[in-house]
């Protein structure tokens, strides 16, 4: 009896993990296809159009723009805090279709115990979430909401059909 129960148990353990892994599996998946087409994207409009969408997208996150050139293509936003000062510029480069190139120059500080501030420390590098963040603002203003392909799309409903508890499922807005 107790080899029994342990064999269930082991059996129970090992369905959990390959559910678990092929969900992991399909999420990954979903998300190198979103990165790779907003993250990589090379846009195959006007440039009108993508200065456009640059500039609605350095107005939405920064509070100035210090900067623009059209003929460059460049814009350069600039905002300010307590603890940062950034500032962050953007490049179309190409002569169709355009790809977008960002440089961002920041500067933080923290505050200590006794409420003094320490010195100011560079810190150049954009955050892999922000850089999606504004790629995918970007895109959303020429192309519309993102739409995944239809093959991902089906091994998302097959996927979903085999499981038997909603738990287990792939929820739209939740896991992709």
């Amino acid at each position: 009896m107790k080899n029994l129960l342990t064999l269930f148990a082991f059996i129970s353990m090992i369905t959990s993990f390959a559910q678990k892994k092929e969900k992991q599996e399909l999420i990954y998946k979903l998300n190198s296809f979103k990165n790779s087409t907003v993250l990589n994207a090379s846009y195959n409009v006007s440039k009108q159009q993508i200065w456009d969408a640059v500039y609605v997208m350095m107005k939405q996150e920064y509070k100035e723009i210090k900067k623009q050139d059209f003929e460059k293509g460049i814009i350069e936003g600039y905002d300010q805090g307590d603890t940062f000062k950034e500032g962050f510029t953007t490049e179309i480069i190409g002569s169709g279709p355009y790809r977008v190139v960002f440089t961002m120059n920041r500067q933080i500080r923290y505050i200590n115990k006794d409420r003094s501030y320490t010195g100011w420390y560079d810190k150049n590098e954009i955050p892999q979430d922000y850089l999606f963040k504004i790629q995918n603002s970007i895109y959303t203003t020429l192309y519309g909401s993102f739409k995944y392909s239809p093959e991902l799309i089906n091994e998302i409903d097959a996927y979903n059909a085999s499981q038997t508890k909603d738990k287990y499922k792939l929820v739209l807005g939740k896991d992709y």
